[in-house]
């Protein structure tokens, strides 16, 4: 039975609603510097980036399997167990196992979301309901940890770790639970018999997605060396503003390129904002200076957060609704891995503009992959030529 007054727009702010929770979780704890948390921020991020990447794929087939709904509600659920095991006083070891088993369950979150809001955006509005999920995603990474540090002072450590660890799962839970009723959602059950259609057009997308990551966490994770006072002459705290500036940016135009991949399909969007970030990186090692890095980076993270939705829409577009979240699971799988493979190359780089240099080669090759093969005015979301399909999990594959 549908919920009563519950509407496709109420229940894609639900979805964005659990993204943004989800990646706050994600995001909070290596913001701590007191209590329980470890001194050495790694402890926090690396448990949790390498089960999360490990664990998008299998979340996504189980999704396939079961619905996107309730894949939402068991990882939310996991979620909030792994925040319990994170507030005990367990040690360095117990923190680590913690952080990874977030990292299990956040995973779950992201490939089910955006099948979710394929599924809700409608005829032509499936880039505008991605791209409220990468709002909402750039909310919880950017102003989360920013909330934690603020009230870590005022509240205590431990106060701010029980808000981040048990409130953030609760809201997410909260949020996707009474989806479990709607009637609009893949129910999942069709991917038993179906296997993953690995077309040109969804190679395209997870290419796409690791080159990108190679560059954009190698350069977020390293701000501070980057272009404060050692790098390009910032100081810490302007340094580390930057990206943040440059996020906030990227979400007041995530809605205005959404809506022309809408009309025009990923592929011309996506090429423009690559574009924009190479731009921004060559002028931030080009001219070498304060002013020229912050620029630089400054747009370069505003093309990040625009590219968010524009890859999720070309994997949408390029296989059926019966399996796209394993195809979404493997897109996140990609963009982490990528993270994972820049992180190890800018630690054998010592001059920031060479680190600045490479990130700019590895997206101009992701915008050579989008020009050839992402989706054109031919392959606009939610319009198939046969609306039927939509129903019944057979979305014609858009491939080139």
């Amino acid at each position: 039975m549908r919920i009563v007054g519950q509407s496709p727009a109420a229940e894609r702010r639900r979805v964005w609603v659990a993204a943004g929770a989800t990646y706050g979780v994600a995001a909070f704890a290596p913001a701590l510097d007191a209590g329980r948390a470890p001194s050495d921020p790694s402890l926090s991020v690396v448990p949790f980036c390498v089960v999360f990447a490990l664990a998008f794929v299998p979340w996504g087939r189980w999704t396939d399997r079961h619905g996107v709904a309730p894949a939402m509600r068991a990882a939310s659920a996991l979620l909030l167990l792994a925040g319990v095991v994170l507030v005990l006083p367990l040690g360095d070891a117990g923190w680590i196992a913690g952080r990874a088993l977030e990292g299990l369950a956040a995973a779950g979150v992201p490939p089910a979301a955006q099948a979710a809001l394929a599924a809700l955006g409608g005829a032509g509005r499936t880039g505008r309901a991605i791209g409220g999920m990468s709002v909402a995603v750039a909310v919880g990474t950017l102003l989360v940890p920013l909330l934690a540090g603020a009230f870590e002072p005022i509240l205590g450590t431990d106060a701010v770790l029980a808000l981040g660890a048990l409130g953030l799962p609760v809201i997410a839970l909260v949020a996707v639970t009474p989806l479990l009723r709607s009637r609009r959602l893949p129910t999942g059950g069709a991917a038993r018999a179906r296997r993953l259609p690995v077309t040109s057009g969804l190679w395209a997308a997870w290419a796409c997605a690791f080159l990108v990551l190679i560059a954009y966490w190698t350069i977020v994770t390293r701000i501070a060396p980057l272009l404060g006072p050692d790098g390009a002459g910032l100081s810490e705290d302007g340094a580390r503003a930057i990206p943040l500036l440059g996020g906030v940016a990227g979400m007041l135009l995530t809605g205005v390129v959404a809506g022309v991949a809408d009309r025009i399909g990923p592929r011309r969007p996506m090429v423009a904002v690559l574009a924009t970030g190479v731009t921004g990186l060559l002028i931030g090692a080009l001219t070498g200076t304060p002013g020229g890095a912050a620029l630089g980076i400054g747009l370069f993270a505003l093309a990040y957060w625009c590219y968010l939705t524009l890859v999720g829409l070309q994997v949408v577009l390029a296989v059926p609704q019966a399996v796209r979240g394993h195809a979404l699971g493997g897109l996140y799988a990609a963009m982490w891995s990528g993270a994972a493979v820049g992180g190890a190359l800018a630690a054998l780089v010592d001059a920031w503009t060479t680190v600045l240099v490479l990130s700019a080669l590895a997206w101009a090759c992701a915008a050579i992959v989008a020009a050839r093969w992402f989706a054109g005015p031919r392959g606009v979301a939610g319009a198939p030529p046969h609306p039927a399909a939509v129903s019944t999990g057979d979305v014609p594959v858009v491939a080139r």
